[in-house]
């Protein structure tokens, strides 16, 4: 049996794998002393390795090395300026974080992103103000500082701190000249009177930057034009334009009326240029902004032409139509020709401008223009008006003439059915709602249900018209609805808070009502309405004077587009 082999022999590696488990095992069991004699022979071998002298030689380097880096650390630790950068370094950091997390959607609920928002002031604040403890000369952490006690409110305290960054003595930290610089303006624009130097003092370096307000990008550069620097005027307006080309226009109508048509010119032409390949964007908003330019500058017949277009490109656009129609009523008015005696119209351009737009309400000022030339007295001519529908049709100017001259001359019955004519053909016209809504209360009996239904539709195409919600007070207080006609007039005042008629009436109604606080509340809003008014008619009488020197000649008149003209031309005349 001894002599018998095994029956399942191992395989090679198998049988290696199994001498090297067996080596471990039996060295594990070791005693202690063969243990440390295993280790002073591997220690022996590694020392007799190694080379010494070069050991012994480095080794005094590197320790005086670990010894200055651990003193510099220290000394580090406890330096002011790196302990303040440290909390400075933070407080951005949380800044950028906040700022990306509001800029991601749906991460967060409305309460939880409320919560956030007002923890996070508190401990940037909490940041910065310790870097103010440990180093008052941190600019940013000042500049920071003073912008949070003014969003809570302290704008005094914070003023103090910015005027203490930039003095005006020498020029200090930029976004500090840039805030005091829109703290003098919105002073200004308060009706506190600042000081025009220390504005420019600030606005030189703080326009220099790149988070700049565009409106200051604005101011600088015309107050730099007042001063005849036109080149670098022209590049602040370029800077401008860059953030917000609308601000063009104001600068055009600045130099319009400070009789400065070449800066005028030069600006609109940046404006056009700059949205020239921009004009499918914005629904139709750099459509308008080049037509604005161009008008600003007496160029009518280019600004039609982009007008023309962009009403092909954005036929839903209301804000375009309006402006149309708008550009219509100037060529209408520019179509004016003198000759001896009499005064020329053409009234396609006033057609064109109420079929485009039947909701502009402006057309009026068109209709008040007849009314002063004595075309309602002058029977040759209203005579020709109804030669004119009888030959080509509905003319909406000519039927809206008709109606207002009927209606001086008490044949209301005659005024409603030109009215009622025009809506036919334009149910939407805002205009012709209104007034024919009035005349229906003063039928005998009055139609007041018809009357409310007209004016309803009127609100409804156009709620910001502050006069019809007057005339729906009026309709309203005629029966007797005292507290609804309260409430349609301060909807009025709430469009177009200047109307004396509005808050007349109800301060009226108030009386009536025994509403005595309300009513003396109202008196008062109404002084202070007055003497605005007063103030400003004064001022443009002032403008209007300065510019009597250098009013410029007359553009050219505009040719009438085909879609909108007859092949005669509809004109009225007058005598002058």
């Amino acid at each position: 049996m001894l002599g018998k082999k095994n029956p399942n022999p191992l395989d090679p590696e198998e049988e290696l794998d199994a001498k090297i488990k067996t080596s471990w095992f039996q060295r594990f069991r070791f005693s202690p002393v063969d243990l440390v004699g295993e280790f002073l022979d591997l220690f022996s071998s590694w020392r007799q390795s190694r080379r010494w002298i070069t050991v012994l030689m480095v080794l005094p380097v590197a320790l005086i090395a670990i010894i200055i880096g651990s003193l510099v650390a220290v000394g580090k630790l406890s330096d002011p300026n790196v302990k303040a950068a440290w909390y400075a370094d933070r407080a951005m950091k949380e800044i950028e974080l906040a700022n990306a997390a509001e800029s991601e959607k749906d991460t967060a609920s409305k309460d939880s992103q409320g919560t956030a928002s007002k923890q996070l002031p508190e401990f940037v604040d909490m940041l910065f103000r310790r870097v103010l403890q440990i180093n008052q000369n941190n600019k940013f952490a000042r500049f920071y500082v003073a912008a949070q006690m003014d969003r809570y409110g302290s704008r005094g305290s914070a003023r103090q701190i910015m005027e203490s960054l930039a003095t005006t003595k020498t020029t200090g930290y930029t976004k500090a000249h840039t805030w005091l610089a829109m703290d003098l303006v919105e002073r200004a624009q308060k009706g506190e009177a600042i000081n025009v130097e220390t504005l420019k003092y600030h606005l030189k370096p703080g326009t220099s930057g790149d988070e700049v307000p565009p409106s200051l990008l604005l101011i600088y550069s015309q107050l730099l034009q007042q001063e005849n620097k036109t080149a670098e005027s022209q590049e602040f307006l370029k800077r401008a334009a860059e953030f917000e080309p609308k601000l063009l226009l104001n600068a055009i109508a600045v130099y319009n009326q400070n009789s400065m048509s070449g800066q005028a010119r030069t600006t609109a032409d940046m404006l056009v240029e700059k949205l020239k390949n921009k004009l499918d964007e914005n629904e139709g908003e750099n459509v308008i902004l080049t037509s604005q330019a161009l008008i600003l500058t007496n160029r009518i017949k280019e600004a039609m032409e982009i007008l023309q277009k962009g009403s092909k490109r954005f036929p839903n656009s209301s804000k375009l139509a309006r402006e149309y129609s708008n550009a219509y009523r100037m060529s209408f008015r520019m179509s004016a020709v003198r000759l001896s005696d009499r005064i020329n119209v053409n009234l396609d351009f006033l057609n064109a401008a109420i079929a485009i737009d039947p909701t502009n309400i402006l057309v009026r000022e068109e209709l008040m223009l007849f009314s002063q030339l004595g075309i309602g007295q002058n029977e040759a001519v209203i005579d020709s008006l109804r030669a004119r529908i009888a030959t080509t049709g509905t003319s909406y100017v000519a039927r809206l003439l008709l109606a207002e001259t009927a209606y001086a001359k008490g044949k209301l019955d005659d005024a409603i059915n030109e009215y009622e004519v025009v809506l036919a053909e334009l149910p939407r016209m805002t205009l012709a709602l209104n007034n024919l809504a009035m005349m229906y209360t003063q039928l005998n009996p009055p139609k007041f249900d018809e009357a409310m239904k007209l004016i309803d539709r009127a609100i409804e195409a156009t709620p910001q018209v502050a006069e019809f919600h007057d005339s729906r007070g009026d309709i309203l207080m005629l029966q007797k609805r005292k507290e609804d006609a309260i409430e349609s007039y301060l909807l009025a005042l709430s469009n177009s808070p200047e109307r004396v008629a509005t808050r007349e009436k109800l301060i009226a109604v108030y009386d009536e009502t025994e509403q005595k606080e309300k009513a003396e509340l109202e008196r008062g809003r109404l002084e202070i309405v007055k003497k605005a008014l007063e103030e400003q008619r004064s001022r443009v009488e002032q403008a209007a004077k300065q510019r009597e020197q250098s009013v410029q000649p007359p553009p050219p008149a505009v040719p009438t587009p085909k879609e909108q003209a007859s092949e005669e031309s509809e004109t009225v005349s007058t005598e002058k």
